[in-house]
């Protein structure tokens, strides 16, 4: 199952795949390999495969003589050029970056034509050229990117996917995954096809070359220069929804009566006051915290209290006090004890197993004294208990 095929294996299979389409008439077909080396392969073995006519293949013949005609002699008779002109003769190419730049205009051109019926590419080439096809077929759904194999992202896929359907032509596009063994999972097709797709961010940042090269000419002005990155669009965007916000915020401090307060005579100034104070605080307890002996002291079965937006001011025990220490700022698992009406997480109270099973299986190490965290947790400690287990960050202790 999760052993790839043999090279004869994989060519008798896109073989027969793509004669099944041709009777379904779902050609021209794009499929997208994600190697160049198992594209080369692939079109070394189909010599048995001929899609085009003998009026198409004329048409191709000629045109291919007229695009390699500009080269000199030498040139023409190149192993790629020749190959690649036997195969698109047939209604097969093939497009990659190892392919000849004019070969893969030549191409380009033949399958926007509607005379390449067959193209076997690699993701480069839904990028950037609006290459419309009735049908998009996917070879495999994981790519290599450098450090290890993962699921195309969605952006990838609908980008590849995007070009099947040619409008004014085909009512639907067909999109196909070849399965070669192992069935994908069901999550991670819809993580692929329905993921959020990729945030893009400008890497746009002037220099003073720059600026002194644009006011050298006079076409152009730094300002319009600036306005026309896409970080300035960007701020534009968020400029409009900042001055929408700020309208309807306006609005509500109109209809809001004047605050008073007798400890704070300036409300204003106590409200700036006090983020200071939550900011030092923030900055001296993760000096605290951090120390060698704060950390010794958070292991499993301690008591804490926690202040969270979930859990305001909770008591809670410490399960795991390294969940995550590789972030800056240390998180730990903690068990909260809290009434029912919070009714979220893991509900041990109802449980039928024993305390010490529970804790177990709660990943406390088998050297520290189960008891303790039994003790603290113990259902008849609260009316009405319930129970969760979450994961805080170190800045959210506020009392050990």
């Amino acid at each position: 199952g999760n052993q790839r095929p043999s090279k004869q294996a994989d060519r008798n299979t896109v073989l027969s795949f793509v004669r099944m389409l041709e009777r379904q008439n779902l050609l021209p077909c794009v499929i997208f390999i994600l190697s160049k080396a198992r594209i080369n392969e692939l079109a070394e073995g189909l010599n048995a495969l001929d899609l085009t006519i003998n009026k198409e293949k004329g048409l191709i013949r000629e045109f291919i003589t007229k695009c390699v005609g500009r080269l000199r002699g030498s040139d023409r008779d190149l192993p790629q050029i020749v190959f690649l002109k036997e195969l698109m003769i047939r209604g097969i190419a093939v497009h990659h970056s190892g392919v000849l730049p004019l070969m893969k205009e030549v191409t380009e051109m033949l399958f926007e034509k509607g005379l390449i019926k067959l193209l076997l590419a690699t993701e480069t080439f839904a990028m950037g050229i609006n290459m419309p096809t009735r049908t998009v077929v996917f070879d495999a759904i994981e790519k290599f990117d450098g450090n290890c194999k993962r699921l195309l992202a969605t952006s990838e896929y609908i980008q590849m996917a995007g070009r099947a359907g040619r409008r004014g032509k085909d009512e639907t596009g067909t999109v196909i995954i070849l399965c070669k063994g192992k069935l994908p999972e069901y999550t991670d097709l819809i993580s692929m096809v329905q993921g959020k797709a990729t945030d893009l961010s400008s890497h746009f940042k002037p220099t003073y070359n720059m600026i002194l090269s644009v006011l050298k000419g006079k076409d152009l002005k730094v300002e319009e220069l600036l306005k026309r990155s896409f970080a300035e669009y960007e701020e534009q965007v968020k400029s409009r929804d900042y001055k929408r916000d700020r309208k309807e915020l306006e609005k509500k401090l109109e209809g809001l009566k004047p605050v008073s307060c007798q400890v704070c005579h300036n409300i204003e100034q106590y409200y700036m006051d006090g983020l200071i104070m939550m900011d030092l605080e923030t900055n001296f307890k993760h000096r605290i915290l951090n120390t060698a002996k704060a950390s010794k002291s958070i292991h499993p079965g301690r008591v804490v209290i926690i202040s969270t937006p979930q859990f305001p001011f909770h008591m809670a025990t410490v399960v795991n006090p390294n969940v995550d220490d590789k972030k800056d700022i240390r998180e730990l698992q903690v068990i909260v004890l809290h009434p029912k009406d919070y009714k979220s997480g893991l509900d041990l109270s109802t449980a039928s197993e024993p305390w010490d099973q529970i804790v177990v299986k709660l990943g406390v190490s088998p050297g520290v004294n189960r008891r303790s965290v039994r003790d603290v947790i113990r259902p008849e400690s609260c009316d009405d208990p319930d129970f969760t287990v979450c994961n805080v960050s170190l800045l959210d202790v506020s009392c050990l």
